[in-house]
């Protein structure tokens, strides 16, 4: 597997070095590992994948035409789904998080925004288009929202980003409203507290976060690093 992304329901999904789908198999309170990998693709969505997103029961990938493709039928019984289905917009990474929405970054390296259905519904789209998200030209490469709705991400530069301004709670805010790097010194907001990272490390090939808000980054020595300090009142943590 060239890249791995878990939902909340314990399954996994896999972008294959053939460019191919797939999910695992057996996955349960038991046996978490699961037992096998089943493909999700067969040639009929028209071109190979680049990139995969699994959350609450449901996956989306990009292929390599840069299309977004969502899998349909995805239930608790049956998390593999049935099919795919093409949805508007064009995008090189795609994350999808708790909402439930979507975040993604384009081929220009804007990111961009999408709320969709009910978490009950979660099949349903009820905004159509995508926000581009403020300010631009932030040449982001990918991207991570976790079920708390936070985001984290990573520009061509290496460089780490939290987005901060993010209310799940809000309809206003469930966007944020600006990007702040790893490095910087922050005051978080109505808690009125200071969030002093580590100045010696701020640049990695990648972050990703965990259901529980947890981030994990893969540092540019191939490394793992994660981020101290997260707390429900502080969600950005306070060093890696």
């Amino acid at each position: 597997m060239t890249q791995i992304s878990a939902g909340l329901d314990g399954h996994a999904t896999g972008l294959g070095a053939d460019g191919q789908v797939y999910m695992r198999l057996g996955c349960t309170d038991e046996s978490p590992a699961g037992n096998a990998w089943s493909p999700l693709t067969d040639g009929s969505t028209g071109a190979r994948f680049r990139q995969v997103s699994r959350g609450d029961c449901q996956t989306y990938a990009i292929n390599i035409l840069h299309e977004i493709l969502r899998r349909t039928g995805c239930t608790a019984s049956e998390p593999a789904g049935t099919d795919w289905e093409q949805i508007g917009g064009q995008l090189m990474w795609i994350s999808v998080g708790h909402g439930p929405v979507l975040w993604g970054v384009d081929y220009g390296h804007d990111v961009w925004y999408k709320q969709l259905g009910d978490p009950e519904f979660v099949h349903k789209t009820t905004e159509q288009y995508w926000k581009e998200i403020l300010p631009l030209n932030q040449n982001m490469f990918s991207l991570d929202v976790g079920r708390d709705g936070h985001v984290w991400a990573v520009d061509r530069s290496d460089q780490v980003y939290w987005r901060a301004g993010i209310d799940p709670s809000n309809p206003d805010l469930k966007d944020g409203t600006s990007w702040v790097t790893s490095t910087s010194v922050y005051t978080q907001g109505d808690q009125g507290e200071d969030v002093n990272t580590d100045t010696d490390f701020g640049k990695a090939h990648q972050v990703v976060i965990c259901t529980n808000g947890q981030a994990w980054a893969r540092t540019l020595d191939d490394q793992l690093a994660i981020r101290t300090g997260v707390m429900e009142e502080r969600i950005v943590g306070s060093g890696w």
